[in-house]
């Protein structure tokens, strides 16, 4: 008699397939077939439902939960599919903001797997693999509406493998230039590849490097562009701690905001807004819609904490900031915002992958150094993660403060700053570094 999958096993077999994220081997971006004959062998789940699809280089994540929550205060059910996860992966399939079962994992995860194993002949990667767990996962719980982001790049990633009702792409800059490309236009025109012919794209504010490379391309898909900042405008007004929201068609309110929010949130609540907007006009609310988002916070990004307890180390933080962003737009938006926040002379513990070390981030990191006291190096369990001599050489001749404190793990570099717990401890440079401190803490 047949036994199904364990949720042990179900992890245990995704883990043996690897998975680009880990092991920094490149997808091959070229093929699509794969997942394509994948998805008709499931019988099409991506055809019962709605599909928004959002791509770019920081903020796809916030915006695509963004936009999930927009339909979920609409009465939809909404899925989400976001990646990386931080601590656990079923923070990438969500159903109206939450984690689906893991019942609804194995049973979704043993057919793929099933399939995957008698085909060898396919080129199926490992996010080929819960990308279709996911769009099957959202097809057994009805979703009216599901929102994907892409894990890499946009023409050749698995999600572009389905069809969309909106394309959405976040703001563009140098990453993964291994395998999408060195230039920002071959990143541009690979991003720009989600969007379909008569089907509305919408941009978050971009460069205007980017703008020439991307309005061309989407000219050529034939796809309608929405700028969001031609649309909406959202900024704190001065002496204000509320958010105020200008709708060029005259419409204008304000919404009290947290005083923690991060300034790169607002492009994705702005993003978010323009989108469903732009989607469902009538009955939208745009004023309840706004106040809807100003709660939505993923972990690892810009994530400001209080009281931070570390059990192991018998140890409370003051305060501590954490933010996986690791190309050199998401770091120079990190340091704006501490920048912002007033935030100087900070204890900063920074681990970074080692193919992220691009000459484009040398003058970010050494900004983001100069204020570090101390700076505290380390490395997450991952195999690509740089070591501490592969930083000191990355960074060449630059004159520290202070030489950086060498740990070999998170346990490690927090024990270091146990000292400074009363200041603020900045965590940056990776997702698997920031997750690795989430399941050690609570707040």
């Amino acid at each position: 008699m047949h036994r199904p999958l364990s949720w042990p096993q179900l992890l245990q077999k995704l883990d043996q397939r690897g998975n680009y994220e880990r092991t920094a081997v490149p997808r091959d971006i070229s093929k699509l077939e794969g997942i394509r004959t994948l998805l008709k062998a499931l019988d099409h789940p991506q055809t019962h439902y709605q599909v928004i699809h959002v791509a770019g280089t920081n903020g796809k994540g916030t915006t695509a939960m963004m936009i999930s929550r927009l339909l979920e205060t609409l009465g939809f059910r909404t899925g989400c599919y976001t990646s990386p996860h931080v601590m656990d992966i079923r923070e990438r399939i969500v159903i109206n903001g939450q984690w689906v079962e893991t019942a609804l994992w194995t049973d979704s995860g043993e057919k793929v797997l099933t399939f995957v194993e008698q085909h060898p002949e396919l080129y199926i990667s490992w996010f080929d693999i819960v990308t279709a767990i996911a769009l099957d996962i959202f097809a057994k719980l009805r979703a009216d509406w599901v929102v994907l982001e892409t894990g890499l790049g946009g023409t050749a990633d698995s999600t572009n493998a389905v069809e969309k009702k909106l394309a959405v792409l976040t703001p563009i800059g140098l990453d993964h230039v291994g395998v999408l490309g060195h230039s920002i236009g071959q990143i541009s025109r690979e991003k720009a590849g989600i969007a379909r012919k008569g089907i509305p794209t919408v941009l978050s504010a971009q460069t205007e490097q980017v703008y020439a490379e991307l309005l061309p391309e989407l000219a050529k898909h034939q796809s309608p562009t929405l700028k969001a900042e031609s649309i909406l405008n959202v900024f704190h007004p001065s002496k204000s701690g509320n958010l105020r929201f200008d709708w060029m068609d005259g419409n204008s309110y304000e919404l009290s905001a947290p005083e923690t929010m991060p300034h790169s949130r607002l492009e994705c609540i702005r993003t978010a807004l323009v989108s469903v907007d732009h989607l469902l006009p009538e009955g939208f609310s745009r004023k309840q819609a706004s106040e809807a988002l100003l709660s939505v916070q993923l972990p690892g990004r810009i994530q400001r904490l209080s009281r931070v307890t570390w059990s192991a180390g018998n140890t409370t933080f003051d305060q501590m900031i954490l933010d996986g962003g690791h190309n050199p737009m998401a770091l120079q938006m990190l340091q704006h915002q501490l920048d912002s926040w007033q935030l100087d002379s900070c204890v900063l513990i920074f681990g970074i992958q080692k193919d992220k070390l691009i000459p484009e981030l040398k003058p970010v990191l050494q900004r983001l150094f100069s204020s570090a006291k101390p700076l505290i190096f380390t490395r997450s369990h991952s195999s690509r993660a740089a070591s501490y001599e592969d930083l000191l050489e990355f960074m060449d001749n630059y004159p520290f403060i202070e030489r950086p404190v060498k740990t070999m793990t998170v346990d490690e570099a927090l024990n270091a700053a146990k000292s400074f717990a009363f200041h603020t401890v900045i965590v940056a440079g990776s997702f698997y570094v920031a997750g690795e401190i989430l399941e050690q803490i609570y707040y």
